[in-house]
């Protein structure tokens, strides 16, 4: 018969799994954003549109008689996300895996970094110390 610390190991390592499957999706979904608007941006550069991302350059061939660029940048990942349910789970949920680490890069400026450093934290204690948390329950039972 599977006593209480079996089920015990069963839902951490599905809790673990579930917990990184979750990561790299939010990371995922995070990169494609990310790249989809950098592209779009560099696209309507070379088409010789105005910058619509505050603070960046201009295009140098816009001139004083040229329409000025606009100061509503892109859509950010956290509004667009916002549009799809799904997303905006997905977000929440990775937002809230991420969180108990959020303190190693509140110094940083970069999202990329936030995201990149947050996510591979959160994988490995998600994924490598709940695993080896539930394989040594688990060798408990077999010694016992």
């Amino acid at each position: 018969m599977r006593g209480p610390t079996y089920w015990l190991v069963r839902v951490i390592q599905w809790a673990s799994t579930i917990a990184c499957l979750i990561l790299i999706a939010s990371f995922a979904v995070f990169a494609v954003n990310k790249t989809s608007a950098a592209s779009n941006h560099q696209a309507g550069q070379i088409r010789g549109e105005p910058s619509a991302v505050p603070g960046a350059p201009t295009n140098p061939a816009t001139t004083a008689g040229q329409v000025a660029p606009t100061t509503a940048g892109p859509t950010p990942v956290s509004a667009r996300s916002k549009q799809a349910p799904f997303h905006r789970v997905l977000d929440e949920a990775g937002e809230t895996l991420r969180s108990p680490f959020s303190s190693v890069t509140s110094s940083s400026h970069s999202e990329w970094t936030v995201q990149l450093v947050g996510t591979l934290l959160a994988l490995f204690v998600y994924g490598f110390a709940l695993r080896f948390l539930a394989r040594s329950l688990g060798a408990g039972l077999r010694a016992a």
